[in-house]
């Protein structure tokens, strides 16, 4: 019978609030201006400021932008810590999968309170699929700010004894 072993991987040290600060600097301006883009091409109101879409996504997706992007954070250094490929690659992918449905809900959380959405269902797959994009993007943001800059050592039972 062969015994498995489990090594239990942390993620990198302040992932969480590096996530959170890259949350708040990159993602919530990055929904703003989606937001702001899309109400220019039809979805949403076309005469609301890019002031007035600021205020609403302070307002309704800060904080759940800094939270998620601090979960996100932590998923993608853990990846990056344990994958083969790349530190910085790992992360980028692992934050993009991770952040894509979060940016769909912070889109939405914006666009919601403002009014003149879609009327057909059909037409909230554009809400989803520029949201889903914005936060893929917003992903690979977050899994720069946490890869570790350089592979961790591994650490053999043969040499640590």
């Amino acid at each position: 019978m062969t015994q498995v072993t489990q090594t239990q991987v942390y993620p990198p040290a302040g992932a969480f609030l590096r996530g959170a600060l890259v949350g708040i600097v990159v993602v919530l301006p990055l929904v703003i201006v989606v937001v702001f883009l899309m109400s220019r091409i039809g979805i949403g109101d076309p005469g609301t400021s890019f002031g007035r879409i600021a205020k609403f996504a302070a307002m309704f997706a800060a904080l759940p932008a800094a939270l998620t992007s601090g979960g996100v954070a932590r998923v993608a250094g853990r990846a990056a810590l344990l994958s083969d490929e790349p530190n910085i690659l790992a992360a980028c992918k692992a934050g993009a999968v991770a952040f894509a449905p979060a940016g769909v809900g912070l889109v939405l959380l914006t666009a919601l309170p403002l009014g003149k959405l879609p009327e057909q269902p059909w037409q909230w797959i554009w809400i989803a699929v520029i949201g889903a994009s914005a936060g893929a993007l917003a992903g690979i943001a977050i899994g720069r700010a946490v890869a570790p800059s350089q592979a961790p050592e591994k650490i053999d039972d043969e040499t640590a004894g």
